[in-house]
């Protein structure tokens, strides 16, 4: 018989910040997935074996957030708090549909003590500069389809909002974040048809929904299925400009199958020390890093791949 338990937050927890770990662990499972519901938002949890422990990054809400984990006929539940914050505010994204992919993310805050502020959607992280104990913040974020938990926090201070993603799903979906303010890293995705997008040619099958310039991102690219052709889609980074500042580290987030059972994600890290200059869907160079290779299949299936892997 399958098993799973919600390992932590413990049911009842009254928590101090949006930014959250879900713990699970599980037994007895012959599904390939579990389904994590937390709030609003969806989750679907690859599972590599038939028992063990799996952590999930999410983003909680003000006020109780109900989480639900099912896998097969087995399922657990919880409620865990977050109470009210001050010191933050969010003006855009409203409550209204959001159409496109890629969306200003903007707000004011006031009594901040650290230089840089964390947004979560959907428990993807990405940074922001806080230059003054007071400002503004006007970034982008990458919604997906459906509600999306929205949190941005400073120090001790947050605020959270929920808003509909209403586009497509997407069949492939890379997203870019990093580590310093002012640079500029640019995500890189050459299809099977040898074309390549990028910020100097945004659109293909596939399309660079944001192109970000002066520090920590995010880039973002999306294909639906219906654009998807069989082949390999070779996902890099490129260290455009690092404006003085160097290393730079980067986190690339892959995502097949958006929203389905079959959904898989796999994450990549890596370093870049400079810029070079060596720009272009042909560049090469140590201002460059291979992320992955998703290949899809002539039949729909599809694979994320490591550097080496095959």
């Amino acid at each position: 018989m399958s098993k799973v338990e919600i390992v932590s937050p413990r049911d009842g927890a009254v928590v101090s910040s949006p930014l959250a770990v879900v713990k699970l662990r599980y037994a007895g499972v012959r599904a390939k997935s579990l389904v994590l519901t937390v709030g609003h938002t969806l989750f679907v949890v690859e599972l590599e074996e038939s028992s063990g422990e799996v952590k999930v990054n999410v983003t909680l809400v003000e006020g109780a957030n109900e989480i639900h984990a099912k896998v097969g006929q087995a399922e657990a539940r919880c409620t865990v708090t977050l109470p009210p914050s001050r010191g933050v505010a969010i003006t855009s994204p409203g409550q209204p549909a959001i159409t496109t992919r890629a969306t200003a993310f903007e707000g004011a805050y006031d009594g901040a003590s650290c230089p840089a502020g964390v947004i979560s959607v959907n428990g993807f992280l990405q940074q922001f500069a806080v230059p003054s104990p007071a400002g503004r913040f006007a970034e982008a974020v990458v919604l997906r389809p459906g509600a999306n938990h929205l949190a941005v926090q400073i120090g001790e201070f947050y605020t959270t909002r929920i808003v509909q993603g209403a586009f497509e799903p997407a069949k492939i979906l890379a997203t870019l974040v990093w580590d310093t303010n002012t640079t500029d890293l640019d995500l890189y995705v050459k299809e099977p048809s040898e074309a390549s997008v990028w910020y100097g040619s945004k659109a293909a099958k596939g399309t660079l929904d944001v192109d970000r310039t002066g520090g920590y991102g995010p880039e973002n690219y999306s294909i639906s299925s219906t654009n998807t052709n069989a082949g390999d889609y070779g996902v890099r980074v490129h260290y455009y400009g690092d404006r003085g500042i160097g290393r730079s580290e980067w986190t690339v987030r892959v995502i097949t199958d958006e929203g389905e059972p079959k959904q898989r994600t796999r994450t990549f890290y890596g370093i870049l020390d400079r810029s070079l200059g060596h720009q272009g869907p042909g560049g090469q160079g140590a201002d460059w890093n291979d992320v992955c290779t998703v290949r899809a299949g002539a039949r729909g299936a599809i694979r994320i791949l490591a550097p080496g892997e095959e």
